[in-house]
């Protein structure tokens, strides 16, 4: 298919991302690309680079709240700092340590901070995390992802893997921080700030790990990759889609930008020299001149069009030529203007295509969780925290005593480290989040602590 209609007509997308190498139109293209969903839904653009080049296409200032765009109904843009989400992130762990007033758990938060700072990719995914919601919401039917050149996008597919290892191993130090803290200043005194800083572990754990679910989401995700047909250009784009696949992320198009399609043929200038009087031929030269250039560059782009059309890479993709055009596109109306070379002749009305998409009567916001994640239910409790054992039906004699959270199962299950009542020797036990209570918050005067 040389067309996004297969992106129009897809009520089931929630995510698109375009990627690609810097300089190769991109930010058009996914502006384009928005500009062409907003027909049918509510859709918001968002740009995770850092340079904002989205403020440049549309002619618009635009920051982290979403703005309306005159002229493309139903269409919202935002730029997100990724560098600054994930500042602020770690601010509020540094700020939780701060209040607790352990100098060692500050120290620990500090060097995280360095730590999750240095992961490529990490700034990236946490704006992503905290957009999720947004189409969560209702607020919007699809979110077009204008992303980072295509180094940063690769990052991003290694970083859940490689954020897993991180905070494994902020949760390993945690559990012995807090029982130290225990011993000096007893539990009470730590259970909130310990409470507060293993919800806030598990919530930024349970957003990367959306990201990713996002990203590997075959059915609400698709990337869409730019080039133009140049051999730096196509031999990144193949291996980014090698990536992409490799990482089981959905690529449904790739769209080749600034193609030379017109030129003139030897026969085409030998009935130009004969139709021209000699006193032109100054005239004739310099069409001939650009000519060749044109014709020698349209050679160089169908070489590499065709690599790209016969690569493994490409199969089953739906490649869509877009013709170099004589004037820059910039501001809305443009950006609408250039939409249309991405969709079939006729797939729009005349009246559409100059006015641009109208706004969506009688739509209902509704929304709907995309991704849950089994980890949630268990995030209550933390390794290492003391629990009550209740409403267990099948080992009934464990009821109302206390043992030690050792781990969270992928499967959401608490793992129980606890005294067996009969040979008094440490047994462990996988049970629900309702089996559990914690120490403060048990009344049942007869609690048998291990």
């Amino acid at each position: 298919m040389n067309d996004i209609t297969n992106l129009l007509t897809d009520s089931n997308l929630r995510f698109i991302f375009v990627g690609g190498k810097g300089g190769v139109g991109k930010t058009t293209t996914s502006s384009a690309l928005a500009a062409q969903l907003a027909y049918s839904r509510k859709v918001l653009l968002i740009s995770t680079d850092p340079a904002h080049s989205l403020s440049d296409a549309f002619r618009m200032e635009f920051d982290s709240t979403p703005r309306r765009i005159p002229g493309i109904a139903n269409l919202e843009v935002m730029e997100v700092n990724p560098t600054k989400v994930l500042k602020d992130e770690l601010g509020e762990w540094f700020k939780l340590a701060e209040a607790a007033g352990i100098n060692d758990l500050v120290g620990k938060i500090s060097e995280f901070q360095e730590f999750l700072s240095s992961l490529p990719g990490i700034d990236e995914a946490t704006a992503l995390s905290s957009v999720i919601t947004l189409v969560e919401s209702g607020k919007y039917d699809t979110i077009v992802f204008d992303t980072a050149p295509t180094g940063h996008t690769l990052k991003l597919l290694q970083l859940p893997k490689v954020m897993q290892a991180g905070l494994e191993k902020l949760e390993s130090w945690q559990s012995t921080m807090w029982n130290y803290w225990e011993m000096i200043k007893g539990q009470g005194s730590a259970v909130d700030v310990k409470k507060e800083v293993a919800k806030r572990i598990r919530s930024y754990k349970h957003g990367i790990e959306r990201v990713g679910m996002m990203l590997r989401d075959s059915k609400r995700t698709k990337f869409v990759v730019v080039c133009i047909a140049e051999y730096l250009s196509i031999s990144e784009t193949r291996r980014l889609l090698q990536e992409l696949k490799r990482h089981e992320v959905a690529a449904s198009n790739v769209i080749v930008n600034q193609l030379i399609l017109e030129t003139l043929s030897q026969s085409d200038l030998v009935d130009l020299r004969s139709s021209l009087p000699k006193d032109k031929a100054l005239l004739v030269s310099k069409i001939e001149t650009v000519s060749a250039l044109s014709n020698a560059r349209n050679f160089i782009q169908q070489k590499y069009l065709n690599v790209l059309k016969t690569s493994n890479e490409a199969r089953g993709l739906g490649i869509i030529e877009v013709p170099l055009l004589p004037s820059e596109i910039t501001g809305p109306s443009k950006l609408l203007e250039f939409s249309l070379h991405l969709i079939p002749n006729g797939y729009r009305t005349a009246l559409e295509s100059t006015n641009g998409p109208s706004m969506l009567i009688g739509r209902e916001e509704k929304g709907s969780v995309l991704y849950e994640d089994a980890m949630e239910e268990a995030a209550a409790f933390i390794e290492g925290e003391k629990i009550v054992l209740v409403n267990l039906t099948k080992s009934p004699e464990y009821n109302g005593r206390v043992g030690e959270v050792v781990k969270l199962s992928d499967d959401g299950r608490v793992v129980i480290r606890v005294k067996d009542p009969n040979s008094g020797k440490f047994k462990v036990l996988s049970l629900r989040s309702d089996n559990l209570e914690s120490v403060l918050a048990s009344s049942k005067p007869s609690c048998k602590f291990i």
